[in-house]
């Protein structure tokens, strides 16, 4: 009987232990975000408004690798059925090399399911992280 609530216990241990503090994330605010306000629970809001203004903070535990990353905006196409994507915006930002958080802010005009991603220029093919969000109409 030892032996099996040694085991359940380490199962449940491992399997709720917790969220992973070293698991990229972006977080969305209809609000800026800075280090008096953010609270992971309040910013999880991934709807918002034609032309309102989106906060995001990028979280990237091992540091970002390069001195500069590529945020790209895409939408998916609503009359594709299957991997419709159109590219909305794009922007190299430099960051610190190392630095493991950026923050920044768009506006978009187009009500639909977008996608934010953010890439190292060492490879354009897999993003650091990516997330997404809705923007409808009011």
């Amino acid at each position: 009987m030892k032996k099996f609530l040694t085991i359940l216990i380490l199962v449940f241990a491992v399997f709720l232990g917790g969220c992973d503090r070293e698991k990229p994330a972006i977080f969305f605010s209809s609000h800026p975000i800075d280090k008096n306000t953010f609270n992971p629970d309040q910013v999880s809001n991934k709807n918002f408004w034609v032309g309102q203004k989106i906060y995001f903070l990028v979280y990237y535990p091992k540091g970002f690798p390069t001195n500069s990353i590529r945020l790209q905006v895409i939408t998916k196409k609503d009359d594709v059925k299957f991997y419709g994507i159109d590219i909305v915006q794009v922007r190299d930002i430099p960051v610190k090399q190392g630095s493991m958080i950026y923050r920044g802010s768009f506006c978009l005009y187009k009500n639909s399911l977008h996608y934010l991603r953010v890439f190292s220029p060492d490879d354009w093919n897999v993003p650091l992280v990516q997330d997404w969000f809705w923007v409808r109409e009011s």
